[in-house]
């Protein structure tokens, strides 16, 4: 939940307001903001006011005499804070029920994954063949299938980058000063030049957000074909792994591969033990 310190909307013109000096307005506003982040319930320690205040001890004065703090051992605290705020019980109440909803949650999924396997497995239809897991030579960068169409079950983009960002060769970055002063290391003060780097600030956060996107799709993408691979194998449990703990490579046969591979090689090793000589 968005925890935020609550300013009415009447306060620019209520009495305890009308001739607040500046720096007791931005003591109250900076202190209940403080107080909401640390969950403190409106309480403002003493030793903290400095570090809010460049006037502490006069600004808190005033707030006490205008009646919108009072003062308490050790510090300060807000006129009627739970009134208008957030508390500490709330807060934390409100997120022990998420957890507890979300872990809720989670395990109902697991139950119905658990309770789908089982029927598929007493089933005498045939079972859904797991996705086509190719050599990592076929696969991109990120380790997405580039060939959707030798893999029915899963279709997924080896190209997300591109389907974000764009296709064909990037754009090229604006420059930071304009045109007169392209080629100084310390250009003088420039109204052209502070314009573009504006700019340029604005473009690399656009580059940077769609970087971003284009990561978040690709995760997307490479969970969800390890989760249709979990879905479909045997082999393993819920969370991709055999039962002595190592990942599933979701092929029935990999264990027969590695051993006859095993066997050839030491049959080719010389004098090796069962080996040439």
């Amino acid at each position: 939940m968005p925890i935020r310190f609550q300013v009415d909307a009447d306060f620019y013109d209520h009495p305890k307001s009308i001739g607040l000096s500046d720096a007791a307005v931005a003591l109250w506003t900076r202190s209940g903001s403080y107080s909401a982040a640390k969950l403190l319930d409106g309480f403002i320690a003493e030793h903290v006011l400095p570090t809010l205040s460049r006037t502490p001890d006069e600004a808190a004065a005033e707030l006490v005499r205008r009646g919108l703090w009072r003062r308490v051992k050790g510090g300060y605290r807000f006129h009627q804070w739970s009134e208008r705020n957030l508390t500490r019980a709330r807060v934390e109440g409100e997120r022990a029920s998420d957890r507890t909803r979300k872990a809720e949650t989670r395990a109902a999924a697991r139950r119905a994954a658990t309770q789908a396997r089982g029927a598929r497995g007493n089933s005498e239809e045939p079972q859904v063949k797991p996705p086509n897991v190719r050599p990592d030579s076929d696969r991109t960068p990120t380790g997405i299938q580039q060939d959707s169409d030798r893999n029915p079950d899963v279709s997924v983009s080896g190209s997300v980058s591109v389907s974000v960002l764009g296709s064909g060769r990037p754009p090229d970055a604006p420059p930071r000063t304009c045109p007169e002063h392209a080629n100084e290391t310390h250009p003088p003060r420039c109204g052209e030049c502070a314009d573009a780097r504006r700019s340029r600030d604005e473009w690399d956060h656009q580059r940077a957000a769609e970087a971003s996107l284009a990561r978040q799709a690709e995760a997307r993408s490479r969970a969800e074909v390890n989760r249709l691979a979990i879905a479909a194998c045997n082999l393993c449990d819920l969370t991709g792994r055999l039962p002595g703990g190592a990942i599933c490579h979701h092929d029935p046969n990999v264990a027969a591969r590695a051993t006859r591979g095993a066997a050839a090689a030491r049959a080719n090793i010389p004098n090796g033990r069962g080996g040439k000589r």
